[in-house]
């Protein structure tokens, strides 16, 4: 009976240490990688008040709040990809830790979102890769998730699918959640081997995922320590008491002293508290054991909100109660310096009202009647050559669909599209019916050359006499609001010394010709156009935001636009305002804006602000 007391003693010995290195092995640090969609197409219309982006920094607002509501010792990161390089560069391996994992730093991530700008390409499958490879590297310690945000799939021919076979199947503890911003059903399915696809297409639909994954995490990922702690601790007291039972201690001290083996015993476990019953934890749970019953697994404990929350409790990684940390060594944030004031965008005022165009010079009246037939020549074929003509002597070499209809119906008897050689001059048209047409080209409404004659085995070529064309200026998005605000300087492609000036709210007529259009926008816009006979060619311009600068301190800048795969410079023209305040009309689209604080410095390196223009949209920006 001795001996089965002395193993027994041995064995309750032992027993502490084991269950807490198994609960030191289970309790890790859960954290989730946030993996942010910053491509271009994140700047499009999410709402009407807002884009995509906006979106998506409003969904890491509420999951960072509802996740602290659980369990405030959650680890959060941000990896954004497609934001540091533009469309243009097709930059497959733009992709970067932006907010590193940590405790509580949920204004740090709101911080770093607002200051970030949708750019360039989706390297989803390479995002991914870098998450696992760098970012999810300490696995003995921290248990991983993975949130991407996106609107759109992988734009690199990355393999997504086995990147999260190979790699990140192994760094996560918990499925992958991928929350789409666009409805979109391919998306999908490109996204089902790895993990749950969430749709949040709308504002309405925020509160439901979050509360969705939260819910999802609660019990199996973002338990949070303290309550684990508790509970364990609670669950082993009674087996430590039970040791000491009246029994055990009338035995063990009478007859003879303990022999030497069982004191040898009782050392050797030098990490487990000394015989008698362990002294209650420095900072004790308000969980008693007889509160540890069914009911607390439902209501583990009671939760502060967030916007009240208190520095995480800091845990040594050996001892499992709380630990007393110095005040000098708990991380306060100290204040931020005042960061640079990002762009305002702000709405114009609305445009005015729609406005007939007004015509400097009326354009003739084409005249449709008129023609002439050349000699016919018997050739034992029909054949039909059509020439285009000013009836000046000039010939214009347009292939536009001629089209014959029968005079009584009107009724669509042959149609073909004039072709020209390499020497200007029109192909024949064979197979022709014979017969007498009414001649109309196809997109120029009123032009009508009547009973026109088409011999049977003849050459049949006649010149028909065309008008001049126009040139006009419209807003496509908005045809109603009249273009006032520009100047346009129209010239022959070939003939540059012959320059005309237009107004954008002037239909001026042209003969028939190759146009090169320089228009005095911000940055100046060249347009190249084919003028055709009879037609009326609108020449389209989005419509203008506005840029005002505030300059307190009068820096030195130069202003640079996204020109294809490059940004140019540009001099702003029709600049209102003075050096300290200023302001001017300018064309949507991408923008730097390169400033000197300090031109007496060798070699300055000068600061850059990066914005975007909208339509119909101020854009303020402050050059500190």
């Amino acid at each position: 009976m001795r001996i089965y007391i002395v193993v027994l003693y041995i064995v309750l010995l032992f027993v502490p240490g084991i269950l807490f290195a198994q609960k030191e092995e289970k309790e890790k640090n859960p954290r989730i990688l946030i993996l942010l969609d910053g491509s271009s197409s994140m700047l499009h219309e999410w709402t009407k008040d807002n884009i995509r982006f906006e979106a998506a920094a409003k969904i890491v607002d509420r999951l960072m709040d509802s996740v602290y509501a659980v369990n405030p010792e959650v680890e959060f990161a941000l990896r954004v990809y497609g934001h540091q390089y533009p469309t243009s560069a097709n930059n497959c391996f733009d992709s970067k830790l932006e907010v590193m994992f940590s405790r509580d730093n949920y204004t740090q991530m709101q911080l770093r979102l607002a200051a970030l700008h949708p750019l360039g390409i989706s390297p989803i499958a390479y995002s991914i890769q870098k998450a696992a490879e760098q970012d999810m590297l300490n696995l003995s310690d921290n248990k991983y998730s993975l949130i991407l945000i996106t609107d759109g799939g992988e734009s690199c021919e990355g393999d997504i699918c086995k990147v999260v076979e190979e790699l990140l199947r192994k760094k996560i503890n918990f499925k992958p959640y991928i929350l789409s911003l666009v409805d979109y059903a391919p998306l999908r399915k490109q996204y089902e081997c790895m993990g749950e696809y969430l749709l949040v297409a709308g504002p309405d639909q925020i509160e439901p995922v979050v509360g969705k994954i939260v819910e999802s995490y609660r019990h199996t990922f973002i338990q949070p320590i303290t309550v684990t702690k508790a509970i364990e601790t609670a669950r082993q007291a009674p087996s430590v008491l039970k040791v000491t039972t009246p029994e055990f201690k009338v035995k063990l001290p009478d007859p003879e002293p303990a022999p030497e083996p069982k004191k040898e015993v009782v050392k050797q476990p030098e990490p487990v508290q000394p015989a008698p019953p362990p002294p209650p934890p420095a900072k004790p749970s308000k969980i008693v054991v007889a509160d540890v019953q069914p009911k607390s697994r439902q209501e583990p404990v009671l939760l502060t909100t967030t916007h009240k929350r208190t520095l995480p409790v800091m845990y040594s990684s050996r001892n499992p109660y709380p630990v007393k940390v110095p005040a000098l060594v708990i991380n306060i944030p100290e204040p931020e310096p005042e960061r640079p004031k990002e762009p305002v965008y702000k709405p114009m005022a609305p445009a005015p009202a729609a406005a007939t165009p007004v015509a400097r010079a009326p354009i003739p009246s084409p005249k449709t009647t008129e023609f002439k037939i050349k000699p016919r020549e018997e050739t034992g074929e029909t054949s039909l050559i059509i020439n285009f003509t000013d009836g000046k002597g000039k010939y214009y070499q347009t292939a536009p669909e001629v089209v014959l209809r029968d005079m009584r119906t009107n009724e669509v008897v042959y149609k073909f599209h004039r072709d020209v050689d390499v020497y200007g001059k029109p192909r024949p048209q064979k197979n022709v019916p014979p017969g007498t047409y009414n001649l109309t080209i196809t997109g120029k409404d009123g032009m009508v050359w009547q009973a026109i004659e088409v011999r049977a085995n003849n050459k049949n070529e006649l010149d028909l006499i065309v008008s001049d064309g126009a040139l006009a200026f419209t807003y496509p998005t908005n045809p109603g609001r009249p273009v006032k605000e520009f100047a346009a300087r129209v010239s022959m492609a070939l003939k540059r010394n012959n320059i005309v000036k237009q107004l954008t709210t002037e239909i001026l007529p042209y003969e028939p010709e190759n146009y090169h259009i320089e228009i005095n926008t911000n940055p100046r816009t060249v347009r190249n156009v084919d003028l055709d006979f009879g037609v009326t060619v609108y020449v389209g311009l989005d419509e203008p935001g506005q840029l005002k600068v505030y300059n307190p301190k009068g820096f030195k800048s130069e202003f640079h636009y996204l020109h294809g795969d490059r940004y140019e410079r540009f001099q702003p023209l029709d600049v209102k305002g003075n050096a300290s305040e200023f302001e001017f009309l300018i064309q949507p689209g991408r923008y730097k804006l390169f400033y000197l604080t300090d031109p007496l410095v060798p070699n300055p390196k000068p600061k850059m602000k990066e914005f975007i223009i909208k339509s119909n949209t101020i854009t303020e920006i402050t050059l500190d």
